[in-house]
């Protein structure tokens, strides 16, 4: 029995076919059926039998409030699972979705929220995006790893890695204020740490913050009621390959610059510490990179926001161009180095959701681009 939301339709395609017999209630509805199976009122909800009741709404703060609810009602506590929290826990870390389908590439994306929105490996074949939102280097060293683990090494031609903007090397996502986030919401690499236990921000050990959040693994018996109810393959369609960002949005050419970005940690203080840390991550992953791919070419690219804001940013990242520059030239290893910030696309408003990110036209046709120089 599930309680309808966000997470209906993934629950309806991958419940195992030869479970039948469950139904559907909500707290508003007057229905007898719906999408061909039973619809029981709430009121009634605690006189059915039933095995379990399924929320699958997508916000758990909402889920928890319906659990509450159905407590009053008299149903038992250990029949009501919350979807959201079994789905979050087991692709809480973004490769894990990708490696669902045993995909073996030929191509890998990495970076940050710039390539999450514009590399479309749709329209790359044979490439996974393992980008992330907020991913430093550290992370990308680290996903990076733990996904070569399951793949065939051999196979990869292409190691493509965004490096977000010239400042890039002064950023560590475990120090800044919303870390959490990038763990949590935006399908980070969980299970390493890095300098968490160092952040000022939280006041909880990275062990405390995993079990607060339930990025730990499902206990036995969820692991045994999920591989009874599921096909979990079917959480992820068949083609997925990491770009999941799909947005429709255009902007004004006149668009209003965030201010926030102007005054951001990273733009206008040098972390040294950080400076010199990512240096010896970023050597080493070079260094590292053809054995761990024998066959495979390391690209880095700089992917151009809209451009009234590089125009308003240039300034402030001059000097920081200029190490950044320093540092890929002391690099080993790197086939190419495309630096996409002065490229006409960024001239053009259609193509952007944001002044920071490609829309999906965007992301096609910058895709269409990196692609003339990938093969």
């Amino acid at each position: 029995m599930d309680w309808g939301g966000g997470y209906r339709k993934i629950v309806e395609q991958s419940i195992k076919s030869d479970l039948h017999n469950w139904s559907y209630t909500d707290s508003f509805s007057n229905l007898k059926q719906f999408n061909d199976h039973a619809f029981i009122p709430l009121e009634k909800i605690c006189f059915e039998y039933f095995d379990i009741i399924l929320i699958v709404i997508t916000d758990i703060n909402i889920c928890q409030e319906i659990k509450k609810q159905l407590i009053i009602q008299k149903v038992l506590e250990s029949k009501i699972i919350i979807f959201a929290e079994i789905y979050k826990r087991i692709f809480a870390q973004k490769v894990d979705k990708v490696l669902i389908n045993s995909i073996q590439p030929t191509g890998i994306v990495l970076g940050l929220s710039h390539a999450v929105c514009g590399i479309n490996t749709d329209y790359l074949s044979g490439y996974v995006n393992l980008a992330c939102r907020s991913q430093d280097l550290f992370y990308n060293n680290a996903v990076l790893h733990y996904f070569r683990s399951y793949i065939k090494a051999e196979n990869v031609r292409n190691v493509v890695l965004e490096m977000y903007d010239y400042n890039y090397f002064n950023y560590d996502v475990s120090l800044i204020s919303h870390a959490v986030d990038f763990y949590y919401d935006k399908g980070g690499f969980n299970k390493e740490s890095h300098n968490f236990n160092k952040n000022i921000h939280y006041n909880e050990s990275f062990d405390a913050v995993k079990e607060r959040y339930g990025f730990h693994p499902l206990d036995q018996a969820t692991k045994e009621f999920v591989s009874s109810v599921f096909d979990i393959k079917k959480w992820v369609r068949k083609d997925y390959s990491g770009f999941d960002e799909i947005y429709t949005n255009t902007i004004k050419r006149e668009e209003s610059l965030p201010a926030r970005k102007f005054v951001s940690g990273i733009l206008r203080k040098r972390y040294e510490k950080t400076v010199i840390e990512n240096k010896e991550i970023f050597y080493r992953f070079c260094r590292e990179i053809n054995k761990i791919f024998p066959n495979g070419r390391l690209w880095l690219i700089l992917i151009p926001r809209f451009c009234t804001m590089e125009y308003a940013l240039s300034p402030l990242l001059k000097e920081w161009k200029r190490e950044f520059y320093d540092i890929i030239d002391q690099a080993e290893n790197i086939h190419g180095f495309l630096d996409f910030k002065e490229h006409d696309i960024c001239e053009n408003p259609y193509m952007y959701n944001d002044v920071n990110h490609f829309n999906h036209v965007g992301a096609l046709a910058f895709s269409s681009l990196l692609k003339e120089y990938l093969d």
